[in-house]
């Protein structure tokens, strides 16, 4: 995808849910950490990840840019293909890790459920035979 004003990309990703953003910090009509801000804050359900581009390293941009959920945090001056594919694969790794979390969590919760019923099933047959022994 080509590069777009924050107002556009907003506009794409509503439409399009990409799993990970490649972010300039310097966008024509405003920086990344406002377009971040306003995605996570329109998309708050969205597993979508963002690496942020910086021409320059600046710590407290990079602060406030994992504050705000960025992923990964980029120096363009230092960026080779083998770092982006390394920052790429380690998001996907996450988001799969995240993903198989959330797996077990519903599978965890179907068992409790199971377990809970099997467990009602069981007192109300014991109060059954109870009184049908007296």
């Amino acid at each position: 995808m080509s590069s777009l004003f924050a107002t556009e990309a907003i506009t794409w990703c509503q439409q399009e849910i990409p799993d990970i953003i490649l972010l300039d910090f310097l966008l024509p009509d405003g920086d990344g950490l406002e377009l971040v801000v306003g995605f996570r804050h329109k998309f708050s359900n969205s597993q979508s990840s963002i690496i942020m581009l910086k021409g320059e390293g600046d710590e407290m941009i990079a602060v406030s840019a994992m504050k705000s959920c960025v992923q990964d945090y980029l120096i363009k001056g230092q960026l080779t293909a083998q770092i982006l594919q390394r920052g790429i694969h380690q998001i996907v790794e996450r988001m799969y890790l995240s993903r198989q979390i959330e797996q077990s969590r519903e599978q965890q919760q179907i068992i409790a459920a199971a377990a809970l019923r099997i467990r009602q099933s069981l007192q109300v047959e014991e109060i059954h035979s109870t009184c049908n022994s007296h």
